[in-house]
């Protein structure tokens, strides 16, 4: 699983999931600061710390 935004692999402090499910870099929803997904253009109203080992 890569960053929507730039496709490169997450790390584990620098990962955030949006609600409709798609994950992204803390660093890059900040630097965009979009406020719809870039996936699937729902509209961000919070944005999850992804809890769980990622593989």
């Amino acid at each position: 699983v890569v960053c929507g935004y730039c496709d490169k692999d997450f790390t584990e402090d620098d990962t955030a999931e949006v609600e409709c499910g798609h994950m992204f870099h803390i660093s890059c929803l900040r630097e965009h600061s979009d406020t719809q997904c870039r996936k699937c253009k729902k509209h961000i109203t919070q944005v999850y710390k992804p809890c769980g080992v990622m593989a």
